[in-house]
């Protein structure tokens, strides 16, 4: 995905949860697109016979194979999608929904879960979704009020961990890492943790505060939740009513400030 700047402003949020979508969520048969999942996308994916989330993911990979074709580019799908119940992680994960930046044991299955999987947390119905992102959105803690926008910000976490591990290739001790990455000349990754320590000046965090969120501009992780934030308000803006992408995001991230647009490049490419 390339991204360029230019000048404009102002974006309108797409429609979100009606009673066509929440029907559909029921006919969602779990291990079908689990199996779906797999053959298509190679995502190995554990809905935990959520048919709500199952459902949920399958718009979101629909959205961003639109995405591809649209940007005539690959869109690398996560490697991993887990529906998982607070009891039964092994460490105390903060997040609701997260995607991790580097192989991590997360569970007592003793499986190795590879960088760019992602880990949601077992939602009961899209009422709840939505009611849930409605108190993110009005908090300042998410960049959309659509009910996908929670789980398209995680996809694009993953995409974005795909492009950096891709563009500096991995020099470290995860062996699966160093065959999908393998190091280039300059800069190779030997730990994501300084990545995730990157930080913008004062005068950029205020700037993506008021263009975005106030979660945007928190220090943790802020490269990487600077370009889910833009890209999740963007994609949420440019779907229909039955979430098809209609528009294009790129078009809609020109429109916006042009500061905003340097911001949001520089932390797409770690500059």
């Amino acid at each position: 995905m390339n991204i360029t700047n230019n000048t404009n402003n102002k974006i309108n949020f797409g429609a979100g949860l009606n009673q066509k979508i929440k029907i559909r969520q029921f006919f969602t048969n779990t291990s079908k697109t689990e199996n779906l999942f797999y053959n298509k996308y190679g995502i190995c994916a554990d809905f935990n016979e959520n048919k709500p989330l199952a459902f949920v993911n399958t718009l979101c990979a629909d959205i961003f194979e639109q995405l591809g074709k649209k940007l005539n580019i690959s869109i690398t799908a996560p490697p991993v999608i887990k529906v998982y119940k607070q009891n039964e992680l092994v460490k105390n994960e903060k997040y609701i929904n997260f995607c991790i930046p580097e192989n991590e044991k997360l569970f007592n299955d003793d499986v190795t879960y590879p960088a760019g999987s992602i880990f949601l947390k077992d939602y009961n119905n899209l009422k709840q979704i939505d009611e849930i992102t409605e108190k993110m959105f009005e908090n300042g803690k998410i960049s959309s009020n659509h009910f996908l926008a929670m789980f398209i910000h995680e996809w694009l976490h993953s995409i974005h961990l795909d492009h950096i591990y891709s563009k500096f290739g991995y020099e470290g001790d995860c062996k699966y890492l160093s065959e999908m990455y393998p190091k280039q000349k300059n800069n190779p990754i030997h730990d994501i943790k300084f990545l995730q320590n990157k930080c913008l000046s004062k005068e950029e965090t205020q700037i993506v505060i008021n263009e975005l969120d106030s979660y945007a501009g928190e220090k943790t992780n802020q490269y990487f939740e600077v370009f889910s934030e833009m890209f999740t308000k963007l994609i949420c803006s440019s779907i229909s009513k039955d979430c098809k992408l209609i528009k294009n995001p790129i078009d809609l991230f020109r429109k916006t400030p042009e500061k905003l647009q340097k911001i949001v490049i520089k932390a797409f490419n770690m500059d």
